[in-house]
């Protein structure tokens, strides 16, 4: 009977160990489950980051390109400024030629009056 015992406490632990076994299965597989969504989630995440950059990349690309485009506008607008200055020095010039002719010519009164036979406009002394 001591052998039927030991037998039956031999059975006994192997079945214990059998059921912890099958347990232990159980959990690697859902270990290995949950490796498997982490490694998927790290991939859609890291595919993410890389379209996130790609986007940064241009958007820093586009202000580059608003910052040289500004820049080349304030310089026109720079160049404009000059220009209309230099104009309006000229301008004055020939305001104070045209106040020195007027003042050195005979003073005459001009009318204009207009040709119907010549279909044009003329000056004549009054």
């Amino acid at each position: 009977m001591a052998e039927v015992a030991l037998l039956s406490d031999g059975l006994r632990v192997v079945a214990v160990m059998g059921q912890g076994a099958a347990h232990l299965g159980r959990e690697a597989a859902a270990a290995r489950g949950v490796f498997e969504d982490a490694q998927k989630m790290a991939t859609v995440q890291a595919t993410a980051m890389q379209t996130l950059a790609r986007q940064l990349h241009e958007v820093v690309q586009a202000q580059a390109g608003i910052r040289n485009e500004v820049g080349a506008g304030l310089a026109a607008v720079a160049y404009v400024g000059q220009a209309v200055r230099g104009v309006s020095v000229e301008v004055g010039g020939i305001v104070d030629t045209l106040k020195q002719v007027s003042g050195a010519a005979p003073r005459r009164p001009w009318t204009l009056r207009s040709s119907a036979r010549h279909r044009c406009w003329a000056l004549q002394s009054g």
